[in-house]
């Protein structure tokens, strides 16, 4: 965890505005009293927590290790010791060194869970066969930003898509 972040998280956890189960591996709103968190991509629960007026989005067992006062330093990182990435209680946490996340999931048998990204993510606004539109509305003198206000992206998407930098041959690249 980087450091600005986990001196975010620290302030966060000192303000005392939500309620950390340590044993349960939850967060609750102490103004709602609704439990915190979804899914990510990945497949960890995260929530996001705000501090003066900020938003910031932090994985629960983050939290949940810096309030139960694991010593996480910037390269290290914390794992699930059962191998469930949803099983956020404390007892279940460690800290390890890079790249002990990817050698205990190896032991565990576990097969890392690929990033959902393309249309496969669960935010996906545009489909494969979108895309193929959008370059023939783009090639036959569509202005980028009419396509992205048709399409519900900004026309910075809709450059990276013409020009192939996020979507080429129907796959999704990270750059």
């Amino acid at each position: 965890m980087k450091h600005y972040r986990l001196e975010i998280l620290k302030r966060i956890i000192e303000s005392n505005i939500h309620i950390i189960d340590l044993k349960n591996g939850e967060i609750f709103s102490k103004r709602t009293g609704l439990k915190l968190g979804s899914f990510d991509n990945h497949g960890y629960l995260t929530c996001t927590l705000t501090l003066e007026n900020k938003n910031y989005r932090f994985r629960i067992h983050e939290i949940i290790a810096i309030a139960g006062s694991l010593v996480v330093a910037e390269s290290s990182h914390i794992i699930h010791t059962n191998g469930i990435i949803s099983d956020n209680r404390l007892e279940n946490l460690q800290v390890v060194e890079k790249g002990g996340g990817a050698k205990h999931a190896y032991k565990m048998g576990k097969v890392i869970v690929p990033v959902l990204c393309g249309e496969h993510a669960p935010t996906a606004k545009l489909t494969l066969k979108k895309i193929e539109i959008i370059k023939k509305e783009w090639s036959n003198g569509s202005s980028m930003r009419s396509l992205g206000v048709k399409y519900g992206v900004s026309h910075t998407t809709i450059r990276s898509i013409v020009r192939e930098e996020s979507w080429s041959r129907g796959n999704y690249r990270n750059k």
